[in-house]
């Protein structure tokens, strides 16, 4: 029963609250709104129903976040109210047991004895919640005992076990009462005041200048870590009517030990510039050797975060209120859009690695011996990959901005049964983009490669690539192969159309062969290295 007790006392004084202090909860809140970036990190405004008197007046805002970073906080009143903003202080010096007992040295206090009637009387110590190592030595003492006292603890002097003068743990604190001295412990003494300074949740206390009294609302604006949001896409594609039906889940967490009840979401896609600012931890007495008191942090006014100028980002508005829960993970639907017209596509890359740049001509020979042996002529297999393709415009359903996520695929069978794909990372698109997603190998084509010839010219060092291809299937998708090279290799000649979209790059594109193969042979040179 004891720590009912000590439980009752202490929410009795956690009611009270300093003389001239108007303290403002969350029950007053009539407005809540929530900005998300992907950082973990979050605007808050914060719009709540006040009653304030003329004059000088300390408004407390309780309820608030305890993540909150207090530097970025910006109080702002709305109209009828006439305030002016004097002072705003950001107080973390927590209600506990301990704290409580070490504000309250020299006080009154009741020990958990009812059926005493002389179970009161003074605090008049403090417990000891760690052990005490001695002061720094001086020089003189470090001249007498050249052995440091960090030593001693661990290692054997002269055969024998170094002693350290340190006090030991003594949570228990002394209370004098008409019989004399007693010893209880700090959860179960009852108090009669709560000592200044001592809060039940991390709090921001404004300084005001009111003008004129009355009813009014005030807003908080600030920002504060613990919330965070991801995207999931789940997509299901049906190859036998090429189209696809894309969901979006909005994953939100809450890990700021604060509730957000029906909040107006924002989510902004993109990564902002921070600048780490660690704001102060609060003290605890039970892993701290000294008490310290509250700290008071000077206001700095934050940037003003108006959604009109997020032009660099995109942003994302939840058509309705949301509650995000302490220690919650929810998903919310961002959009489903169903029949998304795509294009199957099939892509197979070619690379040369092992080959230079360029050659000099004294290492031409070595480079022809070591490329022509039986090893690099052999056939390797290509690594046909199968995709699809489909652009963010208003005739697919689409047509506004799509954060980055993980896009989830399964394909459709005929008979209804669901084939999960791998999980693709999924970029962030605008307006009219075209987006490829590739979730594996592809089953309608097949085929290997392999470096037919290799001989030196005037020109530098030619080599022709032959390629075998099998068309497998029915699907009329043709197949693109996208052969990288180095800058100024040169395509010679080649069997079939080709196309250089880029300075690294050759690209054919072969439509499936009627047939069923096809050969390609193409040659390309690497020129010499210039002399200097």
């Amino acid at each position: 029963m004891r720590w009912m007790y000590a439980l009752a006392c202490v929410l009795s004084l956690w009611a009270q609250q300093p003389e001239g202090e108007i303290t403002s909860r969350a029950t007053d809140r009539t407005g809540l709104a929530l900005t998300l970036y992907h950082q973990g990190l979050a605007v808050v405004r914060d719009r709540r129903r006040v009653d304030l008197p003329p004059g000088p007046i300390r408004l407390a805002f309780a309820g608030l976040s305890p993540k909150i970073r207090p530097k970025t906080a910006l109080f702002e009143p709305l109209k009828p109210l006439d305030v002016q903003l004097l002072e705003q202080n950001f107080e973390f010096n927590l209600l506990s047991p301990s704290n409580l007992a070490h504000g309250s040295l020299g006080q009154w206090v009741r020990l958990p004895w009812p059926e005493r009637l002389d179970a009161e009387g003074t605090l008049v110590s403090l417990p000891v919640p760690a052990d005490i190592l001695p002061p720094p030595r001086t020089r003189l003492e470090a001249k007498l005992d050249p052995m440091p006292a960090v030593w001693r603890a661990a290692r054997i002097y002269r055969g024998r076990w170094a002693k350290v003068p340190r006090v030991r743990k003594d949570p228990q604190v002394l209370v004098k009462t008409a019989a004399g001295f007693e010893s209880a412990s700090p959860e179960t003494l009852a108090f009669r005041a709560l000592p200044p300074g001592l809060r039940a949740s991390p709090t921001l206390v404004e300084s005001l200048e009111v003008k004129n009294g009355g009813s009014g609302e005030v807003q908080l604006t600030y920002l504060t870590d613990g919330l965070s949001w991801s995207v999931q896409y789940t997509g299901t594609y049906h190859p036998h009517q090429d189209r696809l039906d894309l969901q979006a889940l909005v994953t939100l967490t809450n890990e700021s030990v604060e509730t957000f009840p029906e909040a107006h979401l924002q989510l902004v896609a993109g990564d902002p510039n921070l600048v780490p600012d660690p704001d102060p931890e609060p003290s605890d007495p039970d892993v701290t050797q000294v008490d310290k008191t509250s700290t008071t942090t000077a206001a700095t006014v934050a940037p003003s975060f108006d959604e009109d100028k997020l032009a660099d980002y995109h942003l994302y508005t939840l058509d309705r209120p949301t509650t995000l829960a302490q220690g919650q993970t929810k998903q919310v639907r961002l959009f489903q859009v169903e029949g998304i017209p795509v294009n199957r596509l099939h892509r197979a890359d070619l690379f040369n690695d092992g080959f230079p740049e360029d050659l000099p001509t004294t290492e031409a020979h070595a480079f022809l011996a070591q490329t022509q042996s039986a090893e690099a002529l052999a056939w390797e297999a290509l690594n046909v990959q199968a995709g699809l393709a489909w652009i963010n415009d208003e005739a697919s359903g689409l047509g506004r901005p799509l954060p980055e996520g993980q896009l989830q695929l399964a394909e459709a069978r005929p008979d209804g049964a669901l084939i999960p794909l791998e999980p693709l990372p999924f970029e962030s698109l605008s307006r009219g983009e075209r987006i490829e997603c590739w979730p594996g190998s592809a089953r309608s084509w097949a085929g290997q490669r392999r470096l037919a010839n290799i001989r030196k010219s005037r020109k530098g060092v030619e080599m022709t690539w032959e390629v075998d291809l099998r068309h497998l299937s029915s699907d009329p998708t043709p197949l693109v192969l996208r052969q990288w090279m180095e800058p100024g290799w040169i395509l010679v000649r080649s069997n079939l159309p080709s196309e250089r979209p880029s300075s690294n790059q050759i690209r054919f594109t072969i439509p499936p062969p009627s047939n069923g193969t096809q050969q390609l042979s193409y040659t390309v040179r690497i020129p010499w290295r210039p002399r200097r």
